[in-house]
């Protein structure tokens, strides 16, 4: 067996190679990639894209695609900080290198905001899925649209700075603290589908 017809009978095993010799490159670049640290933050960082290309797999094996998700994304935590109204440092009202403003929000729980995303942005997949299906759209040309009107409202929203939020309430931060370990949240999902 030739290695060309090898690699094409196991696509999944180039991309482990090619995995395997990405990491083995970085590896040998600098020392502490192997820490505990580096590697928990590597992680981290790839747990909230991999829980986004789960969904996103199941469009590619359809032979669809969304462009809108990124944006569909940041308008959930821009909708988050809205409807939470915690202390966010944000680029207005400058005091002593640091500016804190309230945001008028609607004082819920992070909770409460949180599952409001979430099912703003399963409005938004549902609403692009049934212009492509009923109006028999191409999903490309569906979700292109959808990306750029989510993007304005996320730019008219934000202003176009990132607002890091401060959160002061002690059942919002345990909440916060339980779902920063995100990582955990994309090997459940992983091993489910």
């Amino acid at each position: 067996l030739s290695p060309t017809l090898f690699f094409r009978r196991y696509p999944s095993l180039t991309a482990f190679i090619s995995f395997l010799t990405i990491f083995l490159f970085f590896a040998a670049m600098s020392a502490k990639f192997y820490s505990y640290d580096n590697l928990a933050a590597v992680l981290a960082w790839t747990a909230e894209l991999g829980v986004v290309a789960v969904g996103v797999s199941f469009l590619m094996i359809s032979g669809e695609f969304d462009l809108s998700v990124g944006s569909t994304f940041a308008l959930s935590a821009c909708l988050i900080t809205q409807l939470h109204g915690a202390q966010v440092v944000g680029p207005e009202a400058e005091t002593g290198g640091l500016s804190i403003f309230r945001l008028s929000g609607l004082g819920l729980g992070l909770l409460e905001s949180t599952i409001i995303a979430l099912i703003v942005g399963a409005a938004i997949g549902l609403a692009n899925g049934l212009i492509t299906v009923k109006a028999q759209l191409p999903s490309f040309i569906v979700t292109l649209g959808s990306m750029m009107f989510l993007r304005g409202v996320v730019y008219f929203i934000t202003g176009g700075f990132v607002w890091p939020v401060v959160i002061y309430n002690t059942t919002d931060q345990m909440m916060l603290d339980f779902l920063s370990g995100a990582t955990i949240w994309y090997y459940i999902l992983a091993a489910i589908f």
